[in-house]
């Protein structure tokens, strides 16, 4: 079973990069990760963003079923590359996938500073899903690596 780590600051553009991963393994037995962290470990906070993770988990069943996917929410106080390297390693994570940007959309950036953080610091694979993409099979796919080597693949 795959195991992909969806991070989430609860923006739209996370919710697009969820869906779009729930489409690209619509055949593959996977579990969804779904991972927001906090800087803040109050014992309010935590209820509220676990709140927020069981709504959005119901958008997520209202909008599709399929016996091969299983989903599970964390909320989980500290620093977001630190415990998103945690997970990683404790769940053997397969994939990461997150969206561009977060909340702040600022279309004149290609990638929020969270995506290049994650790209940059964390040891798993990352598909980071542009803003408003809508799923299709990719064309093409880029792997960036940590030697600078760069690999693009086309159909």
């Amino acid at each position: 079973m795959k195991v992909i780590i969806v991070p989430t600051d609860f923006s739209e553009n996370a919710f697009n990069a969820l869906q779009c991963a729930i489409q690209y393994f619509t055949e593959e037995e996977t579990q969804f990760v779904i991972l927001h962290t906090y800087d803040f470990p109050m014992q309010d906070m935590q209820q509220d963003y676990e709140d927020k993770l069981d709504h959005l988990l119901e958008r997520v069943e209202y909008l599709t079923y399929n016996h091969h996917h299983r989903f599970e929410t964390r909320a989980i106080a500290g620093n977001f590359i630190t415990q998103l390297n945690d997970q990683v390693d404790n769940l053997n994570a397969d994939l990461i996938v997150m969206g561009t940007q977060g909340k702040t959309a600022d279309r004149k950036r290609s990638f929020g500073s969270n995506t290049l953080q994650v790209i940059k610091n964390v040891s798993c694979p990352v598909l980071a899903i542009p803003l408003e993409l809508e799923y299709k099979s990719p064309d093409s796919i880029l792997f960036p690596s940590g030697c600078k080597c760069l690999l693009k693949i086309e159909n």
